[in-house]
């Protein structure tokens, strides 16, 4: 993994997935991807401008009627906080990216274990 980092929210998620794994084959599978992470690359924390900016956003898409989940806005936004792009298989950080102002983008990729890259 590459100039890689990875948000705290994605370490949230993974745990939560690898509790949830309804197989031994994928619990241990998810649990070797969430500690090849962890020894691997950096971990983001959400800081105090990382939660304001997550709030702002939250606020502008709720008042258009779009629901962002917390975990994709926070990963999201701490991706652009910190000038990465989001490597994903899931299609919620397009929201993200429809909030933004003029001149911001937020770079999406796909990947198994969503997670930052730069």
């Amino acid at each position: 993994m590459l100039d890689s980092t990875a948000a705290v929210v994605t370490v949230v998620e993974l745990a939560h997935g690898i509790t949830r794994s309804d197989t031994t084959e994928r619990r241990d599978r998810r649990q070797r991807l969430l500690e090849e992470i962890l020894t691997s690359v950096p971990i983001q924390p959400v800081t105090v401008p990382i939660a304001l900016r997550a709030g702002r956003i939250d606020g502008q898409s709720q008042a258009k009627g779009v629901r962002i989940p917390l975990s994709d806005l926070l990963i999201g936004v701490s991706a652009l906080e910190l000038g990465y792009g989001v490597g994903t298989a899931n299609g919620g950080f397009a929201h993200v990216s429809d909030c933004l102002g003029s001149g911001e983008s937020l770079s999406l990729g796909r990947d198994q274990d969503a997670r930052i890259e730069h």
